[in-house]
């Protein structure tokens, strides 16, 4: 059974939500508390999965109480709940949970959230993935230069000098994204010299594709024995993101389908990054294997592991509340045929993408490049129609 507990001041209000939860979560355990000290004494006698909690609360407010939770209990999942009047204390709680939930929120859509999550963590589990989420120190939490960058977006609104204000304080970070917006594929040539120039050129969406994969680098550290080249990875990632773009134009596909693809591509194999740390030399095999026998990756994964990086990296970024079509896209980007009905042509666009990027060699040093999905072939015109397609 699931164990959620729900925290805030207003009882009638907590008590309320939990009388209305219980109509959507029958078979969920659920706890109230009143205060975050009642709440840190119910998880010191209990077992909580999920934990939702108001943000502005006397004597421990949401922040507080959730960075104690995470010291503690780091396997918890953490949902907060505040209003738009809330900004200085949600830019403080914002390093301490999973997911912000705005104020009001009906029963029936915080029920479906949590629902969701849980499901697609139980979904990985059965596959071995909670072994693979237990070793790991705590359950990732949306990094914290793009979680920054989300909260000056809403505070000061999307203005080159917003972005490049924070961006210009993570070295590193800069001179990627100087290097991604001089290359020939821009055809630039040297010209752009500074982060706002940088930022003209690549578009908001992909500078955050780019924030959140060098947040990820940062926070898993990915070590050499595992055989994963994390620059290799970060090269095919914006490479795949640029085909998916192109091709998408080409296919004269609308502009919210290529900019979801394009952000997707840059995300796609964000599990990798996951195994890597957590398997360490177990994952320099499934490199091994891959490369020698000719066998994809994820299949090998999946076989060693439970579940391939597709399947890792989109139950991060359910649990982080992206939009419902990245984690799809990412999830199904190696079996675009398994996506549900309906679904854009994002996850088609990322999985040729990626194909083309791998056939080009971008990670021939690691990875085979399987097969090109034949529906997503048929959808799609092929870029690059001089080589010829392996089904």
């Amino acid at each position: 059974m699931i164990r959620l507990l729900l925290v805030d001041d207003e009882e009638k209000v907590v008590e309320g939500l939990q009388r209305r939860l219980r109509l959507h979560l029958r078979d969920y355990d659920i706890s109230i508390a009143f205060s975050g000290p009642q709440a840190l004494e119910i998880l010191e006698k209990n077992n909580i999965d999920i934990i939702v909690s108001d943000l502005r609360m006397p004597e421990m407010d949401g922040a507080e109480f959730f960075q104690i939770v995470q010291e503690k209990h780091p396997q918890i999942i953490r949902f907060i709940l505040s209003g738009h009047s809330e900004k200085d204390l949600f830019v403080t709680s914002s390093l301490f949970i999973h997911q912000h939930l705005s104020k009001p929120c009906e029963a029936a859509r915080l029920a479906g959230i949590i629902k969701e999550t849980i499901e697609s963590l139980e979904s990985l589990a059965q596959q071995e993935v909670k072994k693979t989420i237990s070793q790991i120190t705590q359950l990732p939490e949306l990094p914290k230069t793009y979680q920054k960058l989300n909260v000056a977006l809403q505070t000061n609104g999307e203005t080159n000098e917003t972005v490049s204000s924070l961006i210009e304080k993570e070295p590193a970070l800069v001179a990627r994204i100087m290097k991604i917006s001089n290359s020939a594929f821009f055809g630039v040539g040297g010209q752009i010299s500074s982060i706002e120039e940088a930022l003209t050129l690549l578009g908001l969406d992909m500078i955050r594709g780019l924030v959140l994969l060098h947040d990820l680098t940062q926070i898993l550290q990915v070590p050499k024995s595992s055989g994963l080249d994390t620059e290799i990875l970060w090269c095919h990632s914006i490479n795949t993101s640029l085909v998916a773009k192109e091709m998408g134009r080409k296919n004269q596909l609308s502009a919210n389908v290529i900019e979801e693809a394009y952000t997707v591509a840059l995300l796609h194999d964000l599990g990798k990054l996951i195994l890597a740390h957590v398997y360490d030399q177990e994952y320099q095999e499934a490199l091994t294997t891959s490369r020698e026998q000719r066998i994809p990756l994820w299949k090998i994964e999946k076989d060693l592991f439970g579940n391939c990086h597709a399947e890792v990296g989109a139950h991060l970024l359910q649990l982080w509340g992206l939009p419902k079509t990245f984690v799809e896209a990412i999830k199904f980007h190696h079996c675009p045929h398994r996506k549900s009905s309906g679904a854009s042509m994002a996850t088609e666009l990322v999985h040729l993408s990626d194909y083309l990027e791998n056939r080009r060699g971008s990670q021939s040093i690691f990875f085979t490049t399987g097969t090109a999905d034949t529906e997503s072939l048929r959808c799609l015109k092929y870029l690059g129609e001089n080589e010829e397609v392996n089904l």
